[in-house]
């Protein structure tokens, strides 16, 4: 299965598919890890290094050919970044998950490490889902990075009070995996006015769904799958949020079609 296999990935949360570099056929090979069979192979750019995947997107650093690539896990469309002409990517590290700050929505970001350039080894960070390239860190230490990892972004214990609804919320949902709906369940320390808001993984508001004032204790807020206009949705990863009064807080869910 290739001759020059590079890094590999999968991910620990969802579990799905092995993904590996081979820089010898600059191509990405999915394998099923139950039986280790090859699923496919995916043309990226030109030397493939480093790998790193969120259950549906896939990040590659292709150093020759100073780009990024992304791949969809349920799709398998192919969508590249341009850096810069003398970037040389070699490492990159997701930081996965969900968490909400002040309020505002922070999703999937990718962080790559630039290997040796004209201005050291910077690092750049990219948004998983718009494909977008959102800063580059120029002051990183040292002139050849080869590796990066991140933790993932899930609040710490001793942030957990700068979190609105951090505690009292609680939210999950069951069944998820989900088809054709799923119920998100919290509880509510006080009575508040309450709605449910859901986001796809590109940050735009899909449905919002107004559940009126709710009472203390145990509540639930069950969701279909379809959208504003009552489409029903694409196969995917959404975030699902629970606002009782000031209190926010969310949790990723996976539609299945």
């Amino acid at each position: 299965m290739g001759h020059n296999l590079w890094q590999l990935a999968i991910d620990p949360m969802f579990g799905g598919d092995l993904f590996v570099t081979d820089r010898g056929t600059d191509q990405v090979r999915a394998i099923d890890p139950a039986s280790l069979q090859q699923i496919r192979t995916i043309d990226v750019g030109d030397d493939p290094w480093g790998i790193d995947v969120d259950d549906s997107v896939v990040v590659v650093c292709c150093e020759d050919s100073h780009d990024v690539y992304f791949i969809d896990h349920y799709s398998w469309d192919v969508i590249s970044l341009d850096l810069a002409p003398d970037a040389d990517p070699r490492d990159v590290s997701i930081a996965s998950g969900w968490v909400t700050v002040e309020q505002k929505l922070l999703m999937g970001t990718a962080y790559i490490s630039g290997g040796q350039t004209s201005t050291g080894s910077p690092l750049y960070v990219v948004d998983i889902y718009s494909h977008q390239l959102l800063e580059v860190v120029t002051n990183v230490p040292g002139t050849n990075a080869n590796v990066v990892t991140v933790e993932a972004q899930w609040p710490p214990p001793s942030a957990v009070d700068d979190l609105p609804g951090a505690v009292s919320l609680n939210v999950s949902a069951a069944p998820n995996p989900f088809n054709p709906r799923t119920t998100i369940s919290f509880r509510l320390d006080e009575p508040a006015e309450t709605r449910l808001v859901i986001f796809d993984v590109a940050g735009r508001m899909v449905r919002k769904i107004e559940a009126g004032t709710l009472g203390v204790g145990p509540n639930s807020i069950e969701w279909d799958g379809k959208g504003h206009t009552g489409q029903q949705l694409a196969s995917g990863i959404y975030l699902v949020m629970v606002q009782a009064g000031e209190m926010l807080k969310g949790t990723k869910v996976v539609l299945v079609q």
